[in-house]
């Protein structure tokens, strides 16, 4: 028994009030988590992030929820994929890669996301990015060159039908530009074949651009 309380009830000393209001505000704040736009001011290093569980329906389709993100050089850098690694490219599997602002709701990122991922195949190597509504690209490397004629049918996949591809409006040994851009409106898709020194294609860049 207390005899300075008798009553037994509890009493706080002077200075604890702040001491406990002070230890709780630090365990609150180390529970706060990094959302991925912070990762936009830091663009030339990496950092941690954590991807948010938005919804349920995110939950159950996407299966990189709770996988640590990076930012790099303003985007997203999502995990890569790994899916079809022993798989070759094909438009049905491209398909099921999300594309734009569909990319950001199905990696659980807020809308008009910047992010970049690897998607891995058995015969290239595809690269997905987009910066909010400005743009969106799809790199498509080759492990073994293709001819032009298949380049171009890849490039119909990657474009997802958006160019014609009918002539080249550029022509180098180094590489064929199919720019499909209105110059009034400075938006469009262009196509960048990179070819190697017997002519073949070693990348696609398919890139769309809005005004």
């Amino acid at each position: 028994m207390n005899p300075q309380n008798p009553d037994k009830s509890f009493r706080l000393t002077p200075g604890i009030i702040p001491w406990v209001i002070g230890i709780n505000l630090l365990s609150l704040n180390s529970l706060i988590t990094l959302t991925p736009q912070a990762a936009f001011s830091q663009s030339n290093s990496l950092i941690p992030l954590t991807l948010l569980n938005k919804s349920s329906d995110h939950t159950k389709h996407n299966p990189d929820q709770n996988t640590r993100l990076f930012a790099q050089n303003g985007l997203i850098q999502v995990p890569e994929d790994r899916r079809f690694i022993n798989q070759n490219f094909s438009q049905r599997l491209f398909w099921y890669i999300p594309w734009w602002n569909d990319a950001c709701g199905y990696y659980s990122l807020n809308p008009y996301c910047a992010y970049q991922r690897k998607h891995l195949f058995k015969d290239v190597t595809l690269i997905t990015e987009a910066d909010s509504t400005a743009y969106a690209r799809a790199t498509l490397e080759f492990k073994q060159p293709v001819s032009l004629s298949q380049a171009l049918s890849y490039a119909q996949i990657i474009s997802r039908g958006d160019m014609r591809l009918n002539s080249p409006t550029s022509r180098s040994d180094e590489k064929i530009v199919y720019d499909e851009t209105d110059p009034e409106f400075n938006a469009g898709s262009v196509a960048e074949f990179q070819l190697t020194q017997n002519q073949n294609v070693s990348k696609i860049i398919y890139t769309i651009v809005t005004p």
